[in-house]
């Protein structure tokens, strides 16, 4: 009977026995490491790389992974699961493109009137691109107006959600600015000039809706 070397059979990193669930026929698969094993070690039960080959890494496919199937080297992650519901875009072309910065200039220029015709002409654009009966232009410029634009705020944060849930339909990436107008909206009480920063940022917005 041959006697087992004390250090293991050669390659072996463990000091003796061979690896977890045995050697294969014919000894081990070609481009195993000299004196070691796969990087993130054996699968459970012993065995050897899946197919498609261990990722960059080492490590097993994630859990739900189809059975044999290929690993998804280099793959991109799948896409966030999102906030809100995608809207159907209905006619992308009721929107009208702008400048914000235009926007921006006619509204200081104006002292704020060009801004209140802004807040109705979007609105009413947008109310249109998604069929959406839930948006009240008229109203709600009365009521931006009544309430020296405090209503505003309200009505550019719920068009920024709108605006992200609509191309969320053509893009599970799309980022989510609706917080962050309504934090520039709401913090013009305390600076006086981050609402137009919160406007220029809607209407880049429905102009990317307006492009798709």
């Amino acid at each position: 009977m041959t006697q087992q070397p004390p250090g293991g059979p050669p390659g072996n990193p463990f000091g003796g026995g061979g690896p977890p669930g045995g050697a294969p026929p014919g000894g081990f698969p070609p481009g195993q490491p000299p004196g070691g094993f796969p990087p993130g070690g054996f699968p459970p039960g012993g065995g050897y790389p899946p197919p498609g080959g261990y990722p960059p890494s080492g490590g097993y496919p994630p859990p739900g992974y189809p059975p044999g199937a290929p690993m998804p080297h280099g793959a991109p992650p799948p896409p966030p699961r999102p906030k809100r519901t995608p809207i159907a875009v209905v006619d992308p072309s009721a929107i009208v493109v702008r400048n914000g910065a235009i926007v921006l200039l006619l509204s200081l220029l104006t002292c704020g009137i060009y801004y209140f015709y802004w807040l109705y002409a979007t609105s009413q654009e947008l109310k249109v691109a998604l069929a959406d009966d839930e948006i009240k232009p008229g109203v709600e410029l009365l009521l931006a107006i009544v309430t020296c634009s405090l209503w505003g705020i309200y009505v550019k944060y719920r068009n920024a959600q709108k605006l992200h849930a609509a191309m969320l339909s053509r893009d599970a990436y799309a980022k989510d600015q609706s917080e962050t107008v309504l934090i520039l909206d709401l913090a013009t009480m305390f600076v006086g000039a981050t609402w137009l920063v919160a406007t220029y940022i809607v209407q880049e917005e429905l102009n990317k809706l307006a492009r798709y």
